[in-house]
């Protein structure tokens, strides 16, 4: 398959208030964008139809003839160092770029990597920002602007390392103007392992031997054991006995908290995007593809959770609808079926109301834990390890449950869960939730939404049945 080169412009922002262009190379299906120098103030200068006459950048920009023969150069200065290494990986490519005649910058690699993930509107792209920013920090507060492949070392990390464990997260108020504030292990050691990821694909790209690989003499450090906060049952039944105006914001962030427990702790951004689609077999089952790590999940739904999504369901409710209305159904995002296929734009436009949304939920439920008089911090993470309490007691398989969802890190966790089936994660829930009692409450529960013409016809109904 040929290898093609095409200029695009990143349609959001920089932190400057630029609209950069990129060179997007395309080898084998797979895409590798290059940073030009050229960089518009305003979008629509943009011509993306400009390619066949080189007039990418309008004449509305006053220096839209340099521009374009700037870019013109670049263009053809990627495609001389593809044919001069056309065995090369588009990373390599995509370094030698930047640097010729120079050792590989692995500062550019990173956010060359962090603004491709951007570009693709990937989840995970802020986390590779953070990454990149803190990596900055420390080469300025060692008086450096950039660093090399060649001169990356386990000395280099081991002060990153000591440089993170200074570092104080401004984000958490200060009891202890020291200790309170600084940056959790744990969260160092996430640091480290992108880190450590990043190295290994500049590797396997051909930025840097192997045999200099500078985590083989500074290992990562094992994470350390946190306690783990969850509900008991009566601060769950405090958080039912609330009482909020329908349709509310604090409404709507209980239902969606109480059903996410009651689905084994879905996280937010999946429960956010579940639609009516999502649930299955005549309203028994619910299907879902975990954005985390594309996994399939197809659990049974325990009555409680049947209950608070009869509160949402209408006779107007389409399978293209959100279930809880927190994400706009109307919005061109909704109309799109598969998020991995989804244009950039949209996808960027639906993580961006993903990360907004999510933000207000954590916001409403410190109002909802206030309200319960509950002294722990909710969040919909506090509710898989609720579920994982509640199974305990509950005598459920602890290899299934407990221990897997103890996991302080999100990835071995749902690596640990998807080692089991989902039938018996479903038969957990079951054992869980699905009582006599719960069965009975969740009907009345779904009776109340119900007004006097529809309580009679059913009424009707079950007469009939007799």
């Amino acid at each position: 398959m040929a290898t093609t080169f095409t200029l695009e412009i990143k349609k959001a922002p920089s932190s400057k208030g630029k609209y950069p262009v990129f060179i997007r190379i395309t080898k084998d299906r797979k895409h590798r964008r290059i940073r030009t120098s050229v960089e518009l103030s305003r979008l629509a200068d943009w011509n993306p139809k400009g390619a066949k006459n080189q007039n990418w950048v309008r004449s509305s920009e006053r220096n839209a003839e340099k521009m374009n023969d700037a870019l013109a150069k670049e263009l053809n200065e990627a495609k001389e160092l593809y044919r001069d290494n056309k065995g090369a990986s588009l990373d390599l490519l995509a370094s030698q770029f930047k640097n010729q005649g120079t050792s590989p910058s692995f500062l550019d690699f990173v956010k060359a990597q962090t603004e491709e993930l951007e570009v693709l509107g990937r989840s995970n792209a802020k986390h590779y920002r953070t990454f990149c920013n803190k990596f900055e920090a420390f080469l300025s507060s060692v008086g450096k602007k950039d660093i090399s492949f060649q001169e990356l070392s386990p000395a280099v990390i081991t002060d990153f390392e000591s440089f993170l464990n200074k570092e104080t997260n401004a984000k958490i108020k200060a009891k202890d103007k020291e200790e309170a504030r600084r940056l959790h292990p744990n969260y160092v050691r996430t640091l480290l392992v992108k880190f450590r990821a990043l190295v290994n694909k500049a590797i396997r790209a051909g930025l840097m031997p192997g045999d200099k690989y500078p985590f083989k003499a500074h290992p990562i450090p094992k994470e350390i054991e946190t306690n783990k906060e969850a509900l008991d049952e009566s601060e769950i039944q405090s958080i039912k006995a609330l009482e909020y105006e329908s349709g509310s914001w604090l409404w709507n962030t209980k239902n969606a908290f109480l059903f996410s427990f009651y689905c084994a702790g879905i996280r937010a951004g999946d429960l956010l995007q579940l639609r009516w689609r999502n649930i299955k077999d005549e309203g028994t089952r619910l299907e879902y593809v975990m954005g985390k790590n594309h996994k399939q999940r197809n659990y049974p739904i325990v009555a409680q959770a049947g209950a608070i999504l009869a509160l949402y369901r209408s006779k107007d409710s389409k399978p293209s609808d959100y279930i809880f209305p927190l994400l706009d159904s109307a919005e061109r995002y909704a109309k799109e079926d598969d998020v991995d296929t989804m244009p950039v734009a949209l996808k960027k436009q639906l993580f961006s109301q993903i990360y907004s949304k999510n933000a207000l939920l954590n916001k409403y439920l410190k109002k909802i834990a206030l309200d319960a008089g509950i002294d722990k911090r909710l969040s919909f993470h506090i509710s898989r390890h609720s579920f994982a309490s509640l199974a305990r007691e509950k005598s459920v398989s602890s290899k299934i449950v407990q221990e897997a969802l103890a996991h302080s890190s999100l990835t071995t966790t749902e690596r640990y869960l998807h080692s089991f089936s989902t039938e018996e994660v479903g038969n957990a829930l079951q054992k869980v939730f699905d009582t006599k009692e719960s069965r009975q409450e969740a009907l009345l529960e779904a009776l109340k939404g119900l007004d006097k013409v529809e309580l009679q016809e059913l009424l009707n109904k079950l007469k009939q049945g007799k």
